[in-house]
């Protein structure tokens, strides 16, 4: 279904369980629902950590579910070394995601 010409873009994209997936030229509406409409459903679900990740940005925001709360417990961007639960058993550099 085509997308109204009106909808504004950007790349943050939210994924749960700790994985993160970058995502282009995402519609507003997407990212507030991966934002907002389904963190709630992350938590009843147990899903216990949160990535966000920001291509245009170059960020990565990693969230922890602590008493029903998301909280942040990591930031980093451009090719900062990423070493964040539940994935700290690894190192990667996060250049390794931006084109």
């Amino acid at each position: 279904m085509p997308r109204p010409a009106t909808a504004r873009r950007t790349g943050r994209s939210a994924c749960g369980a700790g994985f993160s997936a970058p995502a282009r030229g995402r519609f507003r509406s997407e990212v507030e629902l991966d934002l907002h409409g389904k963190r709630p459903i992350y938590a009843r679900e147990g899903v216990e950590h949160l990535w966000l990740v920001d291509p245009a940005d170059r960020t990565l925001e990693a969230l922890e579910l602590r008493e029903g709360q998301w909280v942040l417990i990591a930031s980093a961007e451009d090719a900062d070394p990423v070493c964040i639960r539940p994935f700290d058993a690894v190192t990667f550099s996060l250049g390794g995601l931006w084109p």
